[in-house]
């Protein structure tokens, strides 16, 4: 099967390496069924809570970059299945933190914007062995496996037709997830449905065309190994296996009723049937495409495998296809420009920006590279962490989940918030950093933009 995701800044589609999304299929079950026995060990089952966790487990895979140091963790060379169980330092940057504090949330609560300095030390709900850092244990044993799954996601498209390819399967998870929680506010389904939304395509990995039957393995398969998994307390593993069956329901019915976060993500970005065969048909290397438009998802790839066993020179024409097809878009939005968008009047969700003011002047300031990492740590926690603790605190009957972090870098994050009854807004967003320690040390005022 030809398919890939079309990267506009190089103009090339990163095409699919089918031996390794076959691999990373395989690897994100291990992740997760193990990862599970680690991050979520002292877990007190609770049917939603454990379903919430496990998006969030899910969600730090999909977020790897974000959440994952450029450089990777030196792992002592002790037995595999020994050393997840060694004592580890405390908290060491902001990956690590944000990490523990989101699985960690869900079994020792939530912390007030004057705690969470604590929550950067490390300190925040200690008890027993105050070494303890399940997150770091997690990736010194998976860090290379959850590489290779957020490689392989990042390479299959939620779409595989040309101009529908732009997108990644990784964003179209995490969006359509995030989606869901701003949409269902006071659904008690919604843990359940999250999970449900986050790995509802996960099938795409290995096959577009008949992508549930391939999510429907993966449910089976995950469910299977955390059985197996002696690691696994027995509560907190039947407890997994109960949330993980509820979900994959879930997912089935979205196949048969579409899940309204799937609606939007697939939405944002994908282009109508008519307008693509009329782009189609408009671009010579286009045409071989334009059949697929009027066949199933199973009958599209069937038809394209028996293509390309006739035309050798097909994935050149995908290529050149998606090519042409996002010039064509990108030439047809500029005209259609507007400057003045009203926003609908039933928002239901902000975007927020948070920015360090003065960055570089401020990682500049110090002299030496010990300083100036500390500095870039220090810049990190204050721009991603920190805002998001703050925000998960004003909300007083949900979690802000993981996927309404989309983008953190250069001092710099994008956090997308829900409008419900607890009321977080830009100017109450902006009170509560002032509360925070660490900001109040720094003399930094973050700056809050918001827009619907």
């Amino acid at each position: 099967m030809i398919r890939g995701v079309y990267n506009p800044d190089t103009g090339k589609v990163d095409m699919v390496d089918e031996n390794k999304t076959r691999t990373a299929f395989n690897n994100f079950k291990d992740v997760i069924s193990k990862g599970s026995s680690i991050m979520l060990e002292d877990f007190n089952v609770d049917e939603r809570e454990a379903a919430l966790a496990m998006s969030d487990l899910i969600s730090l895979v999909l977020k790897a970059p974000m959440l994952l140091p450029p450089l990777r963790y030196t792992v002592d060379v002790v037995p595999e299945n020994e050393r997840y169980k060694r004592d580890v330092p405390k908290n060491a940057n902001n990956f690590e933190t944000l990490a523990n504090y989101v699985l960690q949330r869900h079994i020792k609560g939530k912390v007030s914007p004057d705690k969470v300095t604590e929550v950067v030390k490390g300190d925040w709900g200690a008890k027993g062995n105050s070494n303890k850092n399940p997150f770091l244990r997690f990736i010194s044993l998976f860090q290379d496996k959850i590489y290779s799954v957020y490689e392989a996601l990042i390479t299959v498209p939620a779409d595989s037709r040309p101009g529908n390819n732009i997108g990644s399967l990784s964003a179209h998870l995490s969006i359509s997830s995030m989606a869901e929680w701003t949409i269902f506010p006071d659904s008690q389904d919604l843990p359940f449905l999250r999970l449900a939304t986050v790995l509802h395509d996960i099938g795409k990995l290995t096959d577009f065309g008949r992508h549930w039957e391939s999510s429907t393995d993966f449910f089976d398969g995950l469910i299977d190994e955390i059985q197996k998994n002696t690691d696994v307390n027995p509560k907190l593993r039947s407890g997994l296996v109960d949330v993980l069956r509820k979900a994959e329901e879930r997912a089935r019915k979205h196949h048969l009723v579409n899940i309204e976060g799937d609606l939007i993500s697939s939405g944002e970005g994908r282009i109508e049937r008519s307008d693509l065969e009329q782009l189609y048909s408009s671009i010579q290397d286009c045409s071989p495409f334009r059949e697929t438009l009027h066949k199933k998802a199973s009958e599209a790839e069937d038809y394209i495998n028996e293509l390309e066993k006739k035309d050798k020179f097909l994935k050149n024409k995908y290529e050149e296809c998606s090519k042409q097809v996002y010039k064509k878009l990108q030439e047809r939005q500029r005209s259609n420009r507007q400057d003045d968008i009203n926003p609908s009047q039933n928002v239901i969700a902000d975007l927020n920006m948070f920015n360090f003011p003065g960055v570089q002047s401020f990682i500049k300031f110090f002299s030496d590279l010990r300083d100036m990492s500390a500095a870039s740590t220090l810049v990190d926690m204050s721009v991603t962490t920190i805002p998001f603790v703050v925000i998960d605190s004003m909300y007083d009957k949900t979690y802000l989940p993981l996927d309404s972090l989309l983008v953190s870098s250069g001092g710099h994050s994008f956090i997308v918030t829900r409008r419900d009854s607890s009321n977080v807004n830009e100017s109450r967003i902006e009170e509560e950093l002032r509360k925070v320690t660490l900001l109040h040390d720094l003399d930094v005022s973050l700056t809050v933009s918001s827009t619907p």
